[in-house]
């Protein structure tokens, strides 16, 4: 599990830190405060972290503003065990030019100490080092790799792509939602059971399935019961947003990735299926999730003790670069707990004056 971030020089995150991760956060803030931008991070080093270039996230248009010439991507990532992954990235040359892996602050790997017999693969690389090498699943490269590789985002899911068809070999679903149909496709029975069971716990009468095209593609269809002897079939094309959006969050409950990415996750929903879509969210089958949100009705239903942790609101210093703090970090959000939901809190603070007031102290308390 990844349990910090760190990133410098990547648009407003000039020195980025976020740490205590758990199995759960949720990401508010203003527009523009940068919560977007930090699943962006996450995606791009998910690429790279499987050998991928294109396309490419990481270009010389990324770097912090005002960079001078040869700023360097860095980035710093902690997992469980004391493990944490360095690395910087030449944004020119579109490569890493520096990784290392350390454990209890012993370094395990680095890649100014490949042995010789493994330059070849440092010159040819793509993406990162770790892409290209084998390695124990359970040594400390292991984990750095498989935790890396697990990261998906969704970002803000588009009901539009999610209603496209999928191609021949299309069996993944993208951020936004692009490969849906095929993602749906490939799931084993079992899991297309599973997926079916969690959807009806917020469309009872509704049921899902793919059809291959003769050219090998796939597309979505759906079938709605009104009555036992009425049943209507439909094409994604005529399901409502929010039908589409649910099934693809809950799609996820089944994917090989383990952390998975939710940018405003609420779009879509109407208020009576919050709750339930936070429960999911807070278990979702062991995975690691993170969502971004501006909904106060989704900060509602979490836990009081996991808000204290998981709540993290971002603003902007005075420079205009990314920081952040825990939301009951804040002294006076923190003594209003006990006694209001952590989403009645959320709508009762002016986060405009909160962004104000926390870039002209540095997020003292």
């Amino acid at each position: 599990m990844i349990t910090a971030i760190r990133v410098k020089n990547f648009k407003s995150f000039k020195d980025f830190k976020l740490e205590g991760l758990n199995h759960f956060t949720c990401i508010i803030g203003l527009n523009g405060s940068g919560k977007s931008t930090l699943l962006q991070v996450l995606e791009g080093i998910g690429r790279l972290a499987h050998g991928e270039e294109q396309p490419p996230l990481f270009g010389s248009d990324c770097l912090t503003f005002g960079s001078p010439p040869g700023t360097r991507l860095e980035f710093s990532i902690s997992f469980d065990d004391s493990i944490v992954w360095d690395a910087a990235f030449d944004v020119e040359l579109q490569k890493f030019t520096f990784e290392r892996v350390s454990r209890n602050d012993e370094v395990v790997f680095s890649s100014e100490k490949l042995e010789l017999g493994l330059t070849g693969v440092k010159l040819a690389a793509n993406g990162s080092l770790l892409a290209h090498l084998d390695v124990e699943p359970g040594s400390a490269l292991g984990i750095v790799k498989k935790d890396m590789q697990s990261l998906k985002n969704l970002g803000l899911l588009s009901p539009v792509l999610l209603r496209e068809g999928s191609g021949l070999y299309d069996a993944e679903i993208h951020s936004g939602g692009r490969g849906f149909a095929g993602f749906l496709a490939k799931l084993s029975e079992s899991d297309k059971n599973g997926l079916m069971e969690d959807l009806h716990r917020y469309y009872p009468e509704t049921d899902f399935y793919t059809v291959r095209t003769q050219g090998g593609g796939k597309y979505l269809e759906f079938t709605e019961s009104v009555n036992a002897l009425n049943v209507n079939s439909f094409t994604s094309h005529f399901a409502n947003d929010g039908l589409l959006r649910t099934l693809a969050i809950l799609s996820q409950r089944y994917s090989p990735q383990n952390f998975i990415l939710f940018d405003e996750v609420e779009n879509g929903f109407n208020q009576e299926l919050i709750e339930q879509l936070v429960k999911e969210l807070l278990d979702f089958k062991g995975k690691q999730v993170m969502i971004t949100t501006h909904s106060a009705l989704v900060v509602n239903y979490i836990p009081d003790e996991t808000a204290k942790q998981s709540l993290i609101f971002l603003f902007k210093d005075l420079n205009g670069h990314t920081r952040t703090i825990r939301f009951f970090d804040i002294e006076k959000n923190r003594d209003l707990l006990p006694v209001l939901p952590a989403g009645q809190i959320m709508s009762q603070c002016d986060l405009v004056k909160l962004s104000e007031k926390c870039a002209k102290s540095g997020a003292e308390k």
